[in-house]
């Protein structure tokens, strides 16, 4: 079996690539998944790109001898979801647009770099066995410090969050050395992939539209009336001007 990957070069076609010896041996669950990303040898670059087909041999139009097999497979499940994958395919065809240059601009930078989606990220937390009698009274900077922390609990909060609410790592970092806190390492969840809600989106537009339309043709028949109450001699432009103090 051959995985087809769109890849982002000016060129308006797909490239077809093999399995490793390794990975064939693999149940097909770990098989490159349609939507997932792969790294592969294009001439000698290496790129990150999406696989968008599984394919047999007799199906493809290039040489055994001259098909690669990719390097490895970034992800375990597919990152862009069937209707991603034919918004991806439309806008191709609309703008006439090559399909890999079109999947790296939906994707985010470090994605279409071959990024890990699940982060490594640090936490910080208070030893379970810690008490307000653990600091000296003259450490009321390290004390304000630890009270910070401990408003998160026992499980303690990411250090981009308490950063972020003024703690400073040079005090994390002391308080770790004098056996107070601790950090320990969560991996970040992996984004759900994307899912364009298609009734969602024509449902807005709708409303967006006959909104539009009603205001136009509002408008319409008040601009219907003023002019015919103006024909008929009902009402004198001069005088609607002197109300408005625009003549």
């Amino acid at each position: 079996m051959l995985v087809q990957v769109a890849l982002p070069v000016p060129l308006y076609r797909v490239f077809d690539y093999s399995l490793p010896a390794d990975m064939l041996a693999l149940p097909n669950s770990a098989i490159p998944q349609i939507g997932s990303r792969v790294e592969v040898s294009f001439g000698r670059q290496t790129l990150i790109g999406i696989v968008i087909a599984h394919i047999s041999q007799d199906d493809s139009s290039v040489p055994v001898n001259k098909i690669k097999p990719i390097n490895k497979c970034l992800d375990a499940e597919p990152i862009l979801d069937s209707d991603m994958l034919k918004l991806a395919y439309w806008l191709t065809r609309y703008y006439h647009y090559p399909l890999g240059d079109v999947l790296a601009v939906i994707l985010p930078s470090l994605v279409r770099q071959g990024k890990p989606l699940d982060l490594l990220i640090t936490h910080w937390r208070i030893l379970p066995h810690i008490t307000d009698d653990d600091f000296r009274a003259n450490a009321k900077k390290q004390k304000q410090q630890f009270d910070m922390l401990k408003l998160h609990g026992q499980h303690g909060s990411s250090e981009d969050v308490l950063l972020l609410e003024g703690m400073q790592r040079a005090f994390l970092k002391t308080l770790e050395d004098k056996g107070l806190v601790e950090r320990y390492i969560q991996p970040k969840q992996a984004p759900t992939p994307v899912k364009l809600q298609k009734c969602h989106l024509i449902s807005m537009m709708s409303r967006n539209l006959l909104s539009t339309l009603l205001l136009l043709h509002t408008n319409l028949i008040l601009i219907l009336v003023f002019c015919s109450t103006v024909l008929l001699g009902v009402v004198k432009p001069k005088s609607i001007c002197k109300r408005c103090k625009l003549y």
